[in-house]
């Protein structure tokens, strides 16, 4: 093979190295993009946990009123119930995501620990975030418990007069 090198030949070198660059600058901005939707996601989540917290407080704080309940056609209870679930099912498919980073052999070790830093601050927010509904769902129950007016109950002797009435209905 002939040894000589061509007029262009640094021209080419630098041509290749610019478009890794641009390529590097590109993977750049979007992890950055990334970091920074996430970042905005944990805020909102911690946003959402705190407040659940407080609400969580004020019903358990609240002295009950017999006959009026926050959630009498459970339709608030049953909404943040499906929260909790939307969340159960997020956090998988976010360890999903947080687990392909170290398969991406683009990034560097210092990619790597950024968009693992960011993943599990989400997932942490979304955690705490499931444990305050929880809880908030916990308290409205036990008040609306509470609060319901327990005389005009029926009284039964036994579980066949139970178990009647029931078949009554």
């Amino acid at each position: 093979m002939d040894t000589y090198t061509l007029p262009f030949s640094a021209d080419i070198s630098r041509a290749a190295r610019l478009a890794t660059e641009t390529t590097r600058l590109d993977l750049l901005a979007d992890i950055d993009a990334t970091v920074d939707r996430l970042s905005a996601r944990a805020r909102e989540l911690r946003d959402m946990a705190v407040f659940f917290s407080r609400l969580e407080s004020e019903i358990s704080a609240a002295q009950v009123v017999k006959g009026h309940c926050i959630d009498p056609d459970f339709i608030l209870t049953s909404t943040l119930e499906r929260l909790e679930s939307d969340l159960e099912a997020y956090l998988p498919r976010m360890m999903v995501k947080r687990t392909s980073i170290d398969k991406d052999t683009r990034l560097s070790d210092a990619h790597c620990e950024s968009l693992h830093d960011i993943y599990d601050e989400v997932m942490e927010e979304a955690a705490l975030l499931h444990e305050a509904i929880q809880l908030a769902r916990a308290a409205i129950i036990t008040y609306d418990l509470a609060a319901e007016p327990k005389e005009s109950l029926p009284a039964f002797d036994s579980c066949v007069e139970l178990i009647d009435a029931l078949r009554e209905n």
